[in-house]
């Protein structure tokens, strides 16, 4: 019986851990609402709604890309690496200095929470979709 019961959690852990590593976040993901503060003011009609993110490499959970925005007319680029959590909650860090935390969500979205601390401090919002 110890034995029958010992089986029977291994399958499940096996089914779970087999599940969790398909996951797969590869793929552009274009911004489709984005809210933010910034120096502790809120902006209004954000330009960053042009901004995407490509996830061009993963491997199990981890993963690593690249953000794009248009500021003023100017393409910008950014290298991230990150993971994804057991619970589907997505972890972020640029190479440079912001951070992202969030969730997937149905319907190939997800929701990002950014950070970046001084000399230009600000906090966004983020929902995206992947193409």
């Amino acid at each position: 019986m110890k034995k029958a019961i010992a089986l029977l959690v291994c399958m499940v852990a096996f089914t779970a851990t087999s599940a969790f590593a398909a996951e797969s976040i590869v793929g552009t993901w274009d911004v489709q609402q984005i809210e933010m503060y910034l120096d502790g003011k809120k902006v209004e009609n954000p330009k960053a709604v042009d901004g995407y993110i490509e996830i061009t490499s993963q491997d199990g959970p981890l993963f690593s890309g690249t953000k794009h925005w248009i500021r003023g007319g100017k393409k910008y680029s950014e290298a991230l690496s990150g993971s994804i959590t057991d619970d589907n909650e997505i972890i972020m860090q640029e190479h440079v200095d912001g951070e992202a935390e969030g969730s997937l969500l149905p319907g190939d979205m997800m929701v990002l929470f950014y950070t970046e601390g001084p000399p230009k401090p600000r906090v966004h919002k983020t929902i995206l979709k992947r193409r």
